[in-house]
C-alpha cells in the first residue's frame, strides 16, 4: 500500500479501462511512497501507542495487488481498512534500509548450480527507534539473518530466519522498540541456493538468477519501520491486546495463532494426514483450509479433526472463524 501527491497516479489509472491499472514491479511512480505491506497469513499493520503513519495532504492511496498465475477471470474482494487518529502521532518510516544498493560483495548474481551469500551493510546516521522489520527475498533464497553493532561494540538482534519461506513473509513488530545509536552499522546477510537441492527452486535445470522484480528473480531487501528517537522508546512494550480497541472498526480482524499458547492448539504441523484442532470452551467455529494461493480447498463447521488425505503434500493456510475474528495458521503436510 502506498501514497502518492503526484498527479502520475491520476493519469496511470485513467489509461485503462475499469479500476486500476497494470504496472509490473512498481505503482509507476517514482514518488510513490510505502505505507503498509500485507500478504495472506499476515497481521494487522498497527504501531505503539502515540504512533502511526502519516498521510500526506492531497495524497492518494495505491494498493498494489500481486496476483497469482491463473487468476484471470476470477474476482478480486480486496478491501483496505485505515484507523485514523483524533490527536497527532509520531510518524513512523518503512523503508528498505538495507537492499542490493548497499551488497558489499555483489551484484545478487547467483550462476546454476552454485549457493551464494551476500552482505550487506549500512551505518546508521542519526539516532532512530525501530518498531519492526520485514525482510524480502524470492525462490532461490533459503536463510536470512540481520543484526546491527553499536559504535560501543554492543549487539542489536533484529531477526534470523533458519528456513526463508517465500510464501510466509512479511512484517514482524518487534516486541519493544529497539533504539538504534547513530553510527551504528546494520549487517544483513542472505543465503541463496540455486541448485535441485532447493525445494523451491523454479527451474529444473536451474538457470542464471539476477536481481529482478519477477518471482523467478532475486531481491534482497530489508525493510525497517521506524522513526525519530525520543527518550524512554526503548522502555515501550509492543503489546497487541493493548491495541485491541483499535481493530474494532476492522472486521473481520486477523490475528496470528501464537505457537505457545495454551489457549489455541492446532497440530500436529507438519501433518501427514490429520489435524486437530482445540479451542477453550468448544465455541462455534468454521475452519476454512486454503492453499497457498488463497484458493479455499475445503470448509469445516466445529470439527475438531480434520482429514487432509485427500490433498496433495505442500503448504497450506488453515483459517479459524470464531466470535467475530479470523485465527489463521500455516500448515504444512509432509509428503
Amino acid at each position: 500500500v502506498f501514497q502518492d501527491t503526484a498527479y502520475r497516479i491520476v493519469n496511470n489509472d485513467s489509461s485503462f479501462a475499469g479500476p486500476g491499472y497494470v504496472s509490473f514491479g512498481g505503482v509507476g511512480s517514482n514518488t510513490a511512497k510505502l505505507i503498509a505491506t500485507w500478504v495472506p497469513g499476515s497481521n494487522i499493520n498497527t504501531y505503539p501507542t502515540g504512533m502511526g503513519i502519516r498521510l500526506e495532504p492531497g495524497a492518494r492511496i495505491v494498493v498494489q495487488i500481486h496476483y497469482p498465475m491463473n487468476a484471470e477471470g476470477q474476482t478480486d474482494n480486496t478491501h483496505l481498512n485505515i484507523s485514523y487518529s483524533s490527536s497527532p502521532l509520531r510518524n513512523v518510516n518503512i523503508a528498505p534500509i538495507l537492499n542490493s544498493g548497499n551488497i558489499t560483495n555483489g551484484p545478487l548474481v547467483i550462476p546454476p548450480n552454485t549457493t551464494r551469500t551476500f552482505h550487506a551493510q549500512y551505518t546508521v546516521p542519526a539516532n532512530v527507534t525501530a518498531v519492526s522489520v520485514g525482510p524480502h527475498a524470492h525462490l532461490i533464497c533459503r536463510s536470512f539473518e540481520c543484526y546491527g553493532i553499536t559504535p560501543i561494540g554492543d549487539t542489536l538482534k533484529f531477526i534470523k530466519i533458519d528456513e526463508w519461506d517465500f510464501h510466509w513473509q512479511g512484517s514482524h513488530p518487534f516486541r519493544k522498540p529497539i533504539k538504534i545509536p547513530a553510527g551504528t552499522v546494520l549487517h544483513s546477510y542472505a543465503f541463496y541456493n540455486n541448485t535441485l537441492n532447493n525445494p523451491e527452486n523454479p527451474s529444473n535445470p536451474p538457470q542464471m538468477v539476477t536481481e529482478g522484480e519477477a518471482t523467478t528473480d532475486e531481491m534482497m531487501l530489508i525493510y525497517f519501520g521506524y522513526l525519530a528517537y525520543q527518550n524512554g522508546d526503548e522502555q515501550m512494550v509492543i503489546d497487541t491486546a493493548s491495541h485491541s480497541k483499535h481493530y474494532l472498526n476492522c472486521e473481520p480482524s486477523l490475528l496470528p495463532v501464537d505457537p505457545d499458547s495454551d489457549m489455541i492448539k492446532i497440530y500436529p504441523n507438519p501433518t501427514n494426514d490429520w489435524l486437530f484442532i482445540e479451542l477453550p470452551g468448544s465455541p462455534l467455529f468454521t475452519a476454512k483450509l486454503m492453499d497457498g494461493t488463497g484458493k479455499t480447498m475445503a470448509v469445516y463447521q466445529n470439527q475438531s479433526k480434520i482429514s487432509l488425505q485427500k490433498f496433495p503434500s505442500g503448504i497450506y493456510f488453515l483459517q479459524l472463524h470464531l466470535a467475530g475474528k479470523i485465527i489463521s495458521q500455516k500448515i504444512i503436510k509432509s509428503p
